[in-house]
């Protein structure tokens, strides 16, 4: 009985107890998860806007809308606002950087305006497009926005701060991950009376609830509102699964 209710009692002891009284002999090797992030300048920020040309005919609501989208960009020029350019970097799959490299445009559409109120009344086609713009800055960005009102367009309220160099910041926030990665094992280690821990391997690869995880994150980085004033900064996080060896 008296081994039963030792071991009943060792059993019941936390972890670090344990360690103290039978240090771990042989290696250990412990596998973390760890996110790790950076924040730093936005260096554009990407507005969308509709815009329209009106006119009786299909083609000549084209020709309007095209007249009307050069007239605009010719005045958001003068502030460093231009249509946003297609790009990417290499080897980059992050949301943010397929964000950024969507071209500035996308198909014109025409509507035709119902003839049923008022039989007489000459046809009318719309041509409507929505067009992606990059400003320097926020306050560019803003005063955009008005000039586009003024020419009878429709900007969209969400402005998106967004990186040129996006795996530049990137890799600082996997340096973060890895600084978390190597705590969280030494912890461990301390549990287990083992001091060293050595990285084994590295992988950027996540099961599909650690993905999910990863894109949610993204996507509350680039378009969560933030609190108080607007931020000019962008928040770019990272997952790494790190293994280590813990040893004496």
């Amino acid at each position: 009985m008296v081994r039963y209710a030792i071991a009943c009692a060792m059993l019941a002891l936390p972890v670090s107890a344990l360690a103290q009284t039978a240090p771990a002999s042989a290696p250990v090797t412990v596998e973390i998860v760890a996110s790790g992030e950076v924040t730093v300048p936005a260096q554009r920020f990407r507005i969308s806007a509709k815009i329209y040309g009106k006119a009786e005919t299909e083609d000549a609501a084209r020709a309007a809308l095209a007249a009307q989208k050069a007239k605009l960009l010719r005045t958001l020029s003068a502030s460093g606002v231009r249509e946003a350019q297609p790009g990417g970097t290499p080897g980059d799959n992050s949301l943010m950087s397929f964000f950024a490299s969507l071209p500035g445009q996308g198909k014109p559409t025409i509507s035709l305006a119902s003839l049923d109120e008022d039989p007489d009344a000459k046809p009318e086609a719309t041509a409507t497009e929505t067009i992606d713009l990059d400003a320097p800055t926020r306050a560019a960005a803003a005063a955009a926005r008005k000039a586009i009102e003024a020419e009878g367009g429709t900007p969209e309220e969400q402005v998106i701060g967004l990186l040129d160099d996006y795996p530049g910041a990137a890799r600082k926030a996997k340096a973060d991950a890895l600084v978390k990665a190597r705590a969280q094992a030494l912890s461990y280690g301390e549990a287990l009376g083992l001091r060293s821990a050595a990285i084994t391997r590295i992988s950027e690869k996540q099961d599909i609830v650690g993905g999910t995880i990863g894109l949610i994150g993204q996507i509350v980085g680039m378009f969560a509102p933030k609190s108080g004033a607007q931020s000019n900064d962008v928040t770019v996080r990272e997952t790494l699964t790190v293994e280590f060896t813990l040893t004496r």
